[in-house]
C-alpha cells in the first residue's frame, strides 16, 4: 500500500472508530449495504470501513484522500456561501500565489474555449450552475465537487 493508501485508511479507521449519527444527513449521502454512498466529482462513491470504491474500483488515490477527509470532517450545519475570493486574498497565501497561479489558473488557458463550449456537461457532471457574473473574467460558473462545496 502506498502513501496516500495509507492516509485514506487511517482516515476512515478514524470515521469508522466514532461514527458520528446521522452522517448520512451530515455528508449528505445515503446508507447502502453498511456503507455510504456519496455523491462527489460526477460519480457515486461507496465509503466503507476498509475502503472507498467507485464501481468495483477501490479509490486510492488524492480523490480518495479528499472524500475520506470529507467524511471524516462532515458537519450537521448546511452550507452557507461566502462571498469568493481569488487566492491572493487568502491570509498567507501570498507565498503560494505564484505556483497557485502557474498550476491551476494558467494550465487552463489553452481550455477556455472548450470549457465554454462544455459548460453543459460540466454543470451535470460537478453540480454546476451559471456564476452570479460578479466573480470577475470572461465568464464564470459554479460548481459543487462535494455536495457542500462550492467553487
Amino acid at each position: 500500500m502506498d502513501n496516500y493508501g495509507k492516509i485514506i485508511q487511517d482516515n476512515l479507521a478514524r470515521l469508522f472508530r466514532n461514527i458520528p449519527d446521522h452522517l448520512e444527513q451530515m455528508l449528505p449521502g445515503r446508507s447502502q449495504d453498511r456503507q455510504l454512498v456519496l455523491k462527489a466529482f460526477g460519480s457515486s462513491y461507496h465509503i466503507g470501513p476498509e475502503a472507498i470504491t467507485v464501481g468495483n474500483n477501490a479509490e486510492t488515490g488524492v480523490i480518495g484522500i479528499l472524500i475520506s477527509l470529507y467524511a471524516l470532517h462532515a458537519k450537521a450545519d448546511p452550507c452557507i456561501p461566502t462571498p469568493f475570493k481569488a487566492y491572493r486574498e487568502i491570509p498567507n497565501s501570498m507565498p503560494y500565489a505564484g505556483a497557485f497561479a502557474s498550476r491551476t489558473e494558467q494550465i487552463l488557458i489553452p481550455y477556455i474555449d472548450k470549457i465554454e463550449d462544455n459548460l453543459d456537461l460540466i454543470f451535470e457532471t460537478l453540480n454546476g450552475e451559471p456564476g452570479t457574473g460578479g466573480e470577475g473574467g470572461d465568464f464564470s460558473f459554479v460548481v459543487r465537487p462535494f455536495p457542500k462545496i462550492k467553487l
